[in-house]
C-alpha cells in the first residue's frame, strides 16, 4: 500500500494536521497516512513535551472517524532521539506490505532538510510532500530536494500547536481547533496550563 508518513510532535493534534493529511491522500495518491508521534523530536531537545503516551492518544483520538488514517507508535521502539531516516528503515521492515512510502514534511522542514541525518538517502528513500509554511518559501529548497518533492495544493494554515497551547493558557476555546475528543483528552489531563515553551 502506498502511504505518507506524516511525523511530528502533535502536541496537541489539530485542524491543520488532519486538513493536511487529507489533502496529502488526494493529491499524492495515497492508500493512507501514518500519524508517526515522536517521543524525543532532535529538533525539540530542549524543549517540554506532553508525555508520549498522552500525545499518541490524542493522535489516535483526532484520526479515529477516518479509516485511511493511522497511528504508528514505532519511534517509542527506535534509540532516541529518533531520526527520519532510522524511522524509514525500520517502517520498511516492520512493513514490507507499505511500499511506496511518501514523507509529509513542512517547508520548514524541507528548507532544513540538508542538516537532517543523512538526507541524501532519505531523499532516495522517500518521496516528500510538501505543505507550506509561512515564513519558509518552497522556492529556496536545494534543486536536489525540489526535484523529489510534491508540493500541496493548500494555502499555509493559520494553526499550529504553538498556538493552540497559548490558547489554553489564555483560557479561549479550542472549539473547532481541536477535534472533540481531543479537547477532551487536553481538559481530562490538565495539559498546557502552564508555560509548555523550551
Amino acid at each position: 500500500m502506498h502511504i505518507g508518513v506524516f511525523g511530528g510532535t502533535f502536541d496537541p493534534p489539530h485542524i491543520g494536521h488532519l486538513i493536511i493529511a487529507q489533502e496529502a491522500l488526494d493529491q499524492a495518491g495515497l492508500g493512507c497516512v501514518v500519524f508517526m508521534p515522536a517521543p524525543a523530536p532532535p529538533h525539540k531537545r530542549d524543549a517540554q513535551v506532553s508525555p508520549f503516551g498522552i500525545r499518541v492518544a490524542m493522535v489516535r483520538a483526532a484520526v479515529a472517524d477516518n479509516p485511511r488514517f493511522r497511528v504508528s507508535d514505532l519511534e517509542a521502539r527506535l534509540p532516541v532521539p529518533s531520526f527520519t531516516v532510522d524511522t524509514l528503515r525500520e517502517l520498511r521492515r516492520e512493513e514490507p506490505e507499505w511500499e511506496p512510502v511518501d514523507l509529509i514534511i513542512g517547508s520548514d522542514s524541507l528548507l532544513e532538510l540538508p542538516t537532517w541525518k543523512t538526507p541524501h538517502e532519505l531523499v532516495k528513500m522517500a518521496r516528500l510532500i510538501v505543505y507550506p509554511r509561512e515564513g519558509a518559501p518552497v522556492a529556496a529548497a536545494p534543486p536536489e530536494m525540489l526535484g523529489r518533492s510534491l508540493i500541496l495544493d493548500v494555502p499555509p494554515l493559520p494553526v499550529s500547536s504553538t498556538a493552540m497551547r497559548r490558547r489554553v493558557r489564555e483560557g479561549r476555546a479550542l472549539r473547532y481547533w481541536l477535534p472533540d475528543d481531543v479537547r477532551e483528552l487536553v481538559a481530562a489531563h490538565g495539559l498546557y496550563l502552564t508555560s509548555h515553551e523550551g
